[in-house]
């Protein structure tokens, strides 16, 4: 008989804020660093709201569903997908933003909902991932 892992969980946060931020972003150095605490401490709160308990690692998926059709480029993206992970590990999610624990993964651009942006962050919980010695 095998013995059975536990199904991996998901938790789907929905993030209070209209604008990504953006790596083009040209802000002030006072203002950027504000939205980006804006992120960091709304992530914190959701993951402790959605009881997000502490794992061993995880994947973090950005998606950004925005107002019209117009070109944008994912990779933009990363500057809001930082805070996010730096807000996970404010909330005890993982215990750091490196890659034993958190797998990198590119934002995702939805297509227009038709009821405004909508910014949300999937976090999934992957198994640990194995450690190679040499």
């Amino acid at each position: 008989m095998t013995a059975h892992s536990p199904p991996l969980r998901q938790w789907t946060l929905n993030l209070p804020i209209t604008k990504p931020l953006s790596m083009n972003d040209r802000d002030h150095r006072w203002k950027k660093a504000r939205d980006t605490k804006t992120v960091r401490d709304a992530t914190h709160v959701l993951a402790k709201h959605a009881r997000i308990p502490p794992l061993r690692r995880v994947s973090i998926e950005l998606h950004y569903a925005p107002r019209d059709n117009r070109r944008r480029d994912a990779i933009n993206l990363t500057a809001t997908v930082k805070p996010v992970e730096d807000g996970l590990v404010d909330a005890g999610v993982v215990p750091d933003d490196t890659a034993e624990f958190v797998e990198p993964t590119p934002a995702v651009i939805d297509p227009p909902t038709g009821q405004g942006v909508r910014l949300y962050v999937i976090v999934r919980e992957l198994a640990a991932a194995e450690v190679v010695t040499r």
